[in-house]
């Protein structure tokens, strides 16, 4: 029971829905630092947040949608530095 409060809690303060193009549901992490008006997000805290609703699908019933909203908007905002990606 106190895994799931807390994941209610870090779940309001943390979790940002993001209306894309389309109305296409994206979901991003608000950066700790940030405040919450922040529209900053780092690649760390959308990685964290996927783990974490999927961690916590028998408790979130809207888990694979905000683990898909989380993806797509990691997919759609990629790291100006990471050369690597394909």
């Amino acid at each position: 029971d106190d895994v799931k409060r807390y994941y209610d809690f870090w779940k309001e303060k943390y979790l940002v829905k993001v209306v894309g193009n389309a109305g296409e549901n994206l979901y991003r992490i608000r950066h700790n630092k940030s405040g919450s008006g922040s529209r900053e997000t780092v690649s760390e805290g959308q990685g964290y947040g996927m783990i974490i609703v999927a961690l916590m699908a028998g408790h979130e019933p809207e888990a694979k949608k905000i683990f898909d909203g989380l993806w797509n908007f990691s997919r759609k905002h990629p790291s100006n530095t990471d050369t690597g990606r394909t």
